[in-house]
């Protein structure tokens, strides 16, 4: 494996950097992600999704339900697929979790989740929380262009956490596909973290 060009040894501390990076919470390999994946229910847009103007309120009456998620970390460092969700959490709120096997270039295969807030704010902007509370992105929607299925939608953010910066691309289509690049930079991180989604279950 090599870090910005230069080869690094395989090893545990290596493994910790990149799950750290992808911020997946490492599960016992006792089939804990099937079981928590099982337990997640669907939830519906809620009124402050249902009201909210503008594109931002689109976008998010579109997010809840369950997903098919496809990870690759890039370039070569390894790849996570499973499920998430998005569950309502109050008005104009979403919890997003998502359950994946996690699959690393130094020979990891391990169960992993992570989690985060979605909040549709009052100024047509989405605000993604850590788990801490913290702001990761905060989004501002704009039509990208159209597809065959209807109208694409885009945003774009950056994270600063210390020296590292997470630079986020957000890309939601009406097929039911959102996809999201994350472009990891920092002193001794040079990396891109691309998911998509595939819409696997609606809101009920």
């Amino acid at each position: 494996m090599t870090v910005n060009g230069d080869p690094v040894p395989d090893g545990l501390a290596d493994e910790a950097a990149i799950k750290a990076d992808v911020r997946a919470v490492e599960l016992p390999a006792t089939g804990a992600a099937a079981t928590a994946t099982a337990a997640a229910k669907p939830a519906g847009t809620g009124p402050a999704a249902e009201t909210a103007g503008g594109i931002a309120g689109r976008v998010f009456a579109t997010l809840p339900g369950r997903w098919v998620l496809n990870r690759v970390i890039e370039p070569g460092l390894g790849t996570a697929t499973g499920v998430a969700t998005f569950a309502e959490a109050g008005s104009g709120r979403l919890h997003y979790r998502e359950d994946v096997e996690l699959r690393l270039a130094t020979g990891h295969v391990g169960d992993a989740y992570r989690e985060y807030e979605y909040v549709l704010e009052p100024d047509g902007r989405i605000r993604v929380l850590l788990a801490d509370g913290a702001t990761m992105h905060l989004l501002s929607f704009d039509l990208e262009g159209t597809d065959p299925a209807g109208p694409v939608w885009s945003a774009a953010d950056v994270h600063d956490c210390l020296a590292d910066q997470y630079r986020g691309t957000y890309r939601l289509d009406q097929q039911g596909v959102l996809k999201v690049d994350m472009k990891v930079d920092g002193p001794a991180k040079d990396y891109r973290i691309v998911t998509e989604y595939r819409r696997d279950q609606p809101p009920s």
